[in-house]
C-alpha cells in the first residue's frame, strides 16, 4: 500500500515583509494576492495525498480554502497561539481517500518564549491508520541558554507517541514540516525522532531557496515516518519555485503487510496471544467440554450396543 506525503512552507507575507523576502514581495509590497494562485497551482501539481503546510495563517487559509476543496482535499488548521502570532500549520488530506478518525494539537514554547502549535490526523486508509502531523520548529538558545529546539523535538515525540482514545492502533506515524535544521548540524543527526525511530527518504535536494544568509540553499523542511514502512524518494514536477521562499518535498510511504499469524488451538485458552479475551477463553472451554461430552456419549452408546449384541 502506498502513499504519498509532503510538507510546503508557503512564506507567510508578514514574514515575506519583516525579512525582506524577495520571493513574497513586489515592488516593496506584499505580493501574497498574485503568489497565492501559484502555491494552490504547485498543490495541484504535486497531487499528492497528504501535505502538511506551514506559515499558513488564518487569513492565508480563507484565501486558498475554496480552491484545496475543489482539488478534493480536507483540510485541518491550528494556528499560534501566542498574541503575535500570524500563522499556523495544517494538514490536508483527500477527502475521498482517507477517514478522519481524530485531530489534536500541541502548544510548545520556542526559543524566545513564544507559543508554538503543532497539529496532528489521525487517518484511517483500507485498514491501515496513519498519523500525520505538522510542525515548524524554531528553535535557538532559549533562556539557561537551553537549546529549545532539543526541547521542542522531544515535545514533539511525546506528542505524536500518545495512544488513541477511540480504541484503535495506529500503524504509521509521519511527521512533516520547517524543522530550521539541515543535515550538517549535528544536533539533527541525534534529535529526539531519529533515535526513536524515525526515518527519512535520504534525500538532501535544498527546500530553502537560495538566499542572503544560505547562498547554497538548505534542506530544511523535512518528511519523517515510523512503523512498518519504507520511505522513497519523489521527485515533484513543475513546481514554480518562486511562489515562494521553500520548496515543497515529498516522499512516497510504502506500508508493509503484515502476515497475520496461525492462531493454534491451544491459543484459545491462553487470553494473552492473538488478542484472546477471557470471554474467548470461556467460549472456548465450553466447545471443549461439550465435544468431550458426546465423545463420552458416543462411546458409552458404542459400549451398550456391544453388550446388547453379545447378550
Amino acid at each position: 500500500m502506498s502513499i504519498t506525503v509532503g510538507t510546503y512552507n508557503i512564506l507567510n507575507p508578514k514574514y515575506a515583509l519583516d525579512y525582506n523576502t524577495p520571493e513574497g514581495l513586489a515592488e516593496g509590497k506584499d505580493n501574497w494576492e498574485s503568489r497565492k494562485n501559484a502555491i494552490v497551482q504547485n498543490i495541484k501539481n504535486a497531487d499528492l495525498d497528504i501535505l502538511a503546510i506551514t506559515e499558513i495563517g488564518q487569513n492565508q487559509l480563507n484565501s486558498i480554502k475554496a480552491d484545496l476543496e475543489k482539488l478534493g482535499y480536507g483540510i485541518r488548521h491550528a494556528s499560534h497561539f501566542n498574541k503575535s502570532a500570524v500563522d499556523g500549520v495544517a494538514v490536508i488530506y483527500k477527502v475521498k481517500k482517507f477517514k478522519l478518525l481524530d485531530i489534536r494539537s500541541l502548544g510548545a514554547k520556542d526559543a524566545k518564549g513564544h507559543d508554538r502549535r503543532a497539529l496532528f490526523v489521525d487517518l484511517q486508509y483500507q485498514g491501515k491508520v496513519i498519523r500525520v502531523a505538522s510542525c515548524h520548529m524554531r528553535g535557538g538558545l532559549g533562556k539557561g541558554k537551553a537549546d529549545a529546539w532539543d526541547v521542542q523535538c522531544k515535545g514533539l515525540h511525546k506528542f505524536v507517541s500518545q495512544k488513541s482514545k477511540k480504541n484503535y492502533q495506529v500503524d504509521a506515524t509521519v511527521v512533516a514540516g520547517d524543522f530550521n535544521r539541515d543535515p550538517s548540524n549535528i544536533k539533527f543527526q541525534v534529535h529526539a525522532l531519529t533515535t526513536k525511530g524515525f526515518v527519512h527518504d535520504g534525500s538532501e535536494a535544498i527546500t530553502e531557496n537560495p538566499n542572503k544568509y544560505h547562498k547554497n540553499g538548505r534542506k530544511i523542511d523535512w518528511v519523517f515516518a515510523k512503523g512498518s514502512l519504507t520511505l522513497s524518494q519523489m521527485t515533484l514536477k513543475d513546481q514554480d519555485y518562486d511562489a515562494s521562499d521553500h520548496r515543497m518535498c515529498a516522499s512516497r510511504l510504502n506500508l508493509k503487510n503484515q502476515k497475520a499469524k496461525k492462531t493454534t488451538f491451544t491459543d484459545y485458552f491462553n487470553p494473552k496471544k492473538a488478542g484472546r479475551t477471557t470471554s474467548n477463553t470461556m467460549v472456548a472451554f465450553s466447545i471443549l467440554t461439550v465435544g468431550l461430552f458426546a465423545l463420552a456419549l458416543l462411546i458409552y452408546s458404542v459400549f451398550r450396543s456391544r453388550i446388547f449384541f453379545a447378550g
